[in-house]
Formats: C-alpha cells, sequence, structure tokens
C-alpha cells in the first residue's frame, strides 16, 4: 500500500425492495460525497487521514455521479455486511464501473439502516446514517488502523479515533456542497473526531506492507516511513517529545519495549483535532495484555494512563507483576514548538489486583457509581430524568469476590517500639502464642497497644510499599533494602511475606503519625516516647525516615462486601438492607451481580464516597448530595462509612 495513494472507489447503491422500518430521506450528491471524501475541508477522509498520518497515507476516489438500484432486499441483506460488499462490489463492475488500479471499496447503501462498517478484507459499507466521524474511524480500517482499546475493553480509548465513537469530538460547519440536502441528526452529523493516537501510527507503521520491521519491540527503524517521529527509550532512559497535533518534524511518540510487548508514551494537549480531550501525557501499551473474547486484533494499541502535564506528575504501571514508571520531568511552551520531557524506569515489583473490573464511571447528574458497557449506561434519577451522565468520570474499578487487602491484628511493643504482628497458628501448633525476641529483650510486650490495621498488596497513592514482616522475629521492616539485624539474631527473614503499604506525611484520618524506619535496623519503630533499643545495639536510629502513618483500630478491617451490581439501572448499592429504590422503579435487582468489596477510609486512591440511606445506593459526596431516586437528595450523613475507589485503569497507580 505504501508509499503511493490508496485509491478507493465509491459504489453508491439504493435498495428497490426497502425495509419496513428504513429511515427515508433525501439521496445525496455527488457534491456531498465529494465534500466527505476528498475536498480540502479539514475534516474530509483525504485531509483528515493524511494529517493524521503525517502525509505517509494518502487517499484518492473515483466517485461516479449516479445511485445504482439494487434488486436485492434491505431486509434480506442488510445485517451481512461482507456479503453487502460483495454483492455490490459486484453491481459497481456490472453497470460500468472499473475496478482497474483500485485498491478498496467503499459502498454506500440507502436508506438506512445497514450493518454498516469496515468488513474483513479492508473495504467498507456505509449508509447515510453514520456521521463525519464514524466515517473517518471506519476509513481508518480501510488503511489498516485496528481498534484501540482501554479499560473497558474494545473502544476504551479516548485519545484515538480508532475507539469509540462520538467521546471528545468536536463540531465542524457543514460544507456547501450540503446545502439543499437532508441530515438524520445534524449536529451529531457534522461532528469530526479526535486524533488517530501516536501509539495506533507507531503499531500500524511496524507493519511490513508499509515499510516496518514487522515487530513493535525491534527498536530503531522499526516504524519504517514514521521511525523519524519515534524515540525509542531503554528503561531507566528520558525521551523529549513534541505533541501529536504538532507537525514540526520533531519525535511525537516515545517507545520502550518490555518483556512482552512495548509501552508508549505521547502528548496530547487541546488543540486543533484534540480541542475536546483532556490535556494528557497519554500512556498506551501494545501486546502486553490479552484481548477480550471474540476481539480479534493483534498486539492492538491500548490505552493505560492519562497523566496530567505538569512537572512531576507520574504513573506506575503494572503488567505481569513488574512496574513501570513514567514520570513528566520538563513541560515547555517552546518558541519553536512545545514538548515534554518524560522519564520511563522499571522492572521492579509491584502488587497485582486479584479480582479487578473496570467500567465503572461516575455520573455527574446523581453524583452516583454506575457500571457503563456497550451503549446503555442506564437510567439517572436526576428530576429532568434521561441517562447517567458518565462523559467527565474518571474510570474506576471495583474489586469483587476476593479477601480484602486489609490486615488487623498488628501491635505496638511496648519495650522496643516496633510494630509487630502475631503468625496465625499453623496445623496442630499454635503459632500465634509462640513468644518471638525483642531487641529490648526477652519477648514482645503489647499491653497498652492500640489495634493497628495495613494494607496489603495494593500500593496506596500517598504511601510506600514493600514493608514486610520478618518470619524469625515478627517485626515489621522496610524490604527495599538489604535486610538489617534481627533480635532473632543474624537479618531479618523477610521472603513470604505479604507486600505492605505505609501512607506518610499524608494526615490520614484515623491514623497515629510519628512511625519511623530505623537506618540501622530496618524496622518500623513509634518515635512518639523516646528511644528504643535496636538489634543492632543501641538505640534506632530515624535519620532519614518519612513521618509514617498507621491507622489505629479500623472498623470492618476486611472491607466491607455485599455491595451489588442492579442490572436496571447499571448503578452500585449495598443489598445488606433490602432492595433500596431504583431510579428505573421499584427495587434494585442484584440478579447476576459479582460481590464486591469496598475498601473503607483508607487512604487508598479516591475516598469521599458514601452509602445514601434511603436508596441503598453509592454516591460521591464531594461535589454535595446528588440526586435520590427515592426522591429529593442522597441522604449520605446518616451512617455511611467514608469509601474508597481504586481508579482504572487496571494496575495503573499515581505515583
Amino acid at each position: 500500500m505504501f508509499p503511493g495513494p490508496i485509491r478507493v472507489a465509491l459504489a453508491r447503491f439504493m435498495w428497490r425492495e426497502v425495509s419496513p422500518d428504513a429511515q427515508r430521506h433525501m439521496f445525496w450528491g455527488p457534491g456531498v460525497f465529494s465534500a466527505l471524501l476528498e475536498r480540502p475541508n479539514g475534516f474530509s477522509m483525504r485531509d483528515y487521514w493524511s494529517r493524521m498520518t503525517f502525509g505517509l497515507l494518502n487517499l484518492e476516489f473515483v466517485i461516479p455521479r449516479i445511485w445504482a438500484v439494487s434488486d436485492e432486499s434491505q431486509d434480506a441483506l442488510r445485517g451481512d455486511r461482507d456479503r453487502m460488499l460483495q454483492v455490490f462490489r459486484q453491481l459497481y463492475v456490472d453497470n460500468g464501473g472499473s475496478l482497474d488500479g483500485i485498491d478498496r471499496v467503499a459502498v454506500f447503501v440507502h436508506p438506512p439502516p445497514c450493518n454498516a462498517g469496515a468488513t474483513g478484507d479492508g473495504n467498507v459499507v456505509l449508509d447515510q446514517g453514520g456521521s463525519v466521524e464514524f466515517f473517518q474511524h471506519e476509513f481508518g480500517h480501510l488503511l489498516g488502523f485496528m481498534h484501540s482499546f482501554g479499560p473497558a475493553g474494545v473502544y476504551g480509548d479516548d485519545y484515538c479515533v480508532m475507539g469509540s465513537t462520538g467521546p471528545r469530538a468536536h463540531p465542524v460547519d457543514p460544507p456547501p456542497e450540503a446545502a439543499g440536502f437532508t441530515f438524520l441528526d445534524p449536529p451529531r452529523f457534522w461532528s469530526s473526531g479526535r486524533r488517530l493516537s501516536a501509539a495506533a501510527l507507531y503499531r500500524r507503521f511496524v507493519e511490513r506492507d508499509v515499510g516496518g520491521s514487522g515487530d513493535p519491540r525491534s527498536g530503531r527503524g522499526a516504524a519504517g516511513p514514521f521511525d523519524s517521529r519515534v524515540l525509542h527509550v531503554g528503561l531507566g532512559g528520558t525521551a523529549r517529545i513534541a505533541p501529536l497535533s504538532w507537525d514540526g518534524g520533531k519525535p511525537v511518540v516515545a517507545v520502550t519495549p518490555l518483556p512482552v510487548g512495548a509501552l508508549t508514551v505521547e502528548y496530547r494537549p487541546q488543540v486543533g483535532d484534540d480541542v475536546n480531550v483532556v490535556a494528557a501525557v497519554v500512556v498506551h501499551t501494545l501486546g502486553t495484555r490479552p484481548n477480550e473474547a471474540g476481539a480479534g486484533e493483534v498486539a492492538p494499541p491500548r490505552f493505560e494512563a492519562a497523566i496530567p502535564p505538569t512537572v512531576g506528575a507520574a504513573i506506575t504501571l503494572a503488567v505481569d507483576g513488574q512496574g513501570y514508571r513514567v514520570e513528566v520531568q520538563d513541560v515547555r511552551p517552546g518558541v519553536s514548538g512545545p514538548s515534554v520531557r518524560v522519564g520511563i524506569s522499571g522492572g521492579f515489583p509491584v502488587p497485582v489486583y486479584p479480582r479487578y473490573q473496570p467500567g465503572w464511571r461516575w455520573c455527574s447528574r446523581c453524583q452516583g457509581l454506575a457500571y457503563c458497557y456497550g451503549a446503555f449506561n442506564g437510567p439517572c434519577p436526576h428530576p429532568e430524568g434521561g441517562t447517567h451522565g458518565l462523559i467527565d468520570s474518571a474510570l474506576y474499578g471495583l474489586l469483587h469476590d476476593v479477601p480484602s487487602p486489609v490486615q488487623d491484628g498488628w501491635q505496638w511493643c511496648n519495650k522496643c517500639a516496633c510494630l509487630s504482628r502475631m503468625r496465625p497458628p499453623v496445623g496442630s501448633i499454635p503459632a500465634a502464642h509462640i513468644p518471638r525476641p525483642c531487641a529490648a529483650g526477652g519477648v514482645h510486650s503489647y499491653a497498652g497497644s492500640g489495634a493497628y490495621t495495613l494494607v496489603f498488596d495494593v500500593e496506596p497513592s500517598v504511601g510506600q510499599d514493600l514493608w514486610r514482616q520478618c518470619a524469625r522475629c515478627d517485626v515489621l521492616a522496610y524490604g527495599g533494602n538489604p535486610p538489617g539485624p534481627c533480635p532473632a539474631g543474624d537479618r531479618h527473614a523477610l521472603g513470604g511475606s505479604r507486600n505492605y503499604s505505609l501512607p506518610h506525611d499524608a494526615g490520614l484520618a484515623g491514623a497515629q503519625p510519628d512511625w519511623r524506619w530505623c537506618n540501622r535496623c530496618g524496622a518500623l519503630a513509634f518515635a512518639g516516647n523516646g528511644p528504643k533499643p535496636c538489634p543492632a545495639g543501641g538505640t534506632h536510629d530515624h535519620t532519614g525516615s518519612f513521618r509514617y502513618e498507621v491507622p489505629v483500630g479500623v472498623p470492618n478491617a476486611g472491607g466491607q462486601d455485599n455491595w451489588r451490581w442492579c442490572n436496571r439501572c447499571q448503578g452500585l448499592t449495598y443489598a445488606g438492607f433490602g432492595t433500596g429504590v431504583c431510579p428505573a422503579g421499584g427495587g434494585h435487582d442484584h440478579g447476576g451481580s459479582w460481590n464486591y468489596l469496598l475498601l473503607g477510609n483508607i487512604g487508598l486512591n479516591q475516598r469521599d464516597w458514601r452509602w445514601c440511606a434511603r436508596c441503598q445506593g453509592l454516591a460521591y459526596g464531594g461535589f454535595g448530595s446528588g440526586f435520590c431516586p427515592a426522591g429529593g437528595q442522597h441522604d449520605l450523613a446518616n451512617g455511611s462509612s467514608d469509601y474508597t475507589m481504586l481508579l482504572a485503569p487496571p494496575q495503573a497507580f499515581p505515583s
């Protein structure tokens, strides 16, 4: 296909036998098709895709002036896209059209509806019920671009036109050629899409048919003619990249190979085609995660995270238990063009969520949490009715049917000041009652201790992980450095411990501050009561330590389960007090729901989600009470805990 233009024949047909539900309206003339496909207006398929590919892929159209008539029944044929292409391609030739020198065929049938979209061989079947952005998406398939994926699966990428159609589009002025013709939904129709992602560009130009190496991990030169726009960066390196929208000849994407697949970083400010995206440094992966069932794409671009374009903002991405960190190090407006510098590091162990479901979103109209799949998002209890308003939401994920990542039973030793936890029984041996050696001599003494709770195997956004329990003395010691001296002799034995996370310098409610790391033995010790004995000799030395905060007496330390999805309104509701009130009418229906687990008041990611005592639903309390399906506003103050939402995408942590 590369480097010459891609020649596309337009084949237009009307149904002789029209379906009863057909959306009858005026046939578009050749001028309308010319404006949509090839005129220099900025949004035509030729203009748009030349701009998206930096002039590397160019469309050239053959547009006949007439509509042909098909003797096929619309009812019989409209659902089979490949069959429609086969029939109408032959009719095009039978009606005097030539396919000599033609690379692709675009079939338009009228009236709608039909099963519009791309076919398996790279051609497209469309009708007059689409939109400019929908056509841009389908012509992307014609050029060989795959769907882009995200946390909720296929289409879940707000930073690529090969994701879903609609989000982040921007209006365009109807061209003069459209005057006098009718369109089914003019505001929706005259909307153009956001850009193709740099990740999708890199992935496409890696393919051999356009001059690439065939392997997205092969390094310099892998993307053939697009490679001048690519910075190939190893782990531990940095990259300065220009915005994807800036055509100044500079690199617009950083690519880092991973043990499986690759990671890409691009810069997307709110300009041009991206005027309605959220400005961000955007991270995608290629081939690092398995596709959802039924998705046939090979190592497709997958949106992972959007990082604010501010110095110090970062994300840690987990892939197969290994962490990869992307940090914004510099942002410049630039006389010769704006740019950002990012650092990409990784290959360190990170916790992995066990059972985690993304795809949950906050409704800006009722403040509730709703599960969004396909085109259905459930009714909203807002007084004006309608469905949930989800477009401005972050992506949330819920843990389900899993043990809680919160563990109580930790106690302070009043002799050595360290935090330790007695172990549960093993077999017939009551291990929990075996005394463990203390640095102050003898065994630990827990008189006067609070009931402390630790988070494990989930990385908090305000804390530090890699804290481990020593198997020999039971104290909590930092595992990110070589093990320190153990009061049981030799060094701490930290293998086999869970990965505990400690908040620090965060001022969390319900947590006790002034816990410090000892730089001599590696243990966590309370520093509020003066120096205490250290197994390294003398007393603990807290020089260089953060100020850690350990939660005290957290109620329901196992988290709260029995939160259920309602299959009628898509919301999350507590099932322990009946069915509540559903905006779809009657009570919530929890049939088919998993048993979701909510974490309470532990400082992970975003807090201030509350249970409504009137409808049993979950609503965000940070912007007021929102609207309740029981009437009026949610009651979020009557007995609710402060619940925590884990931010999607899965395995991506603010850091």
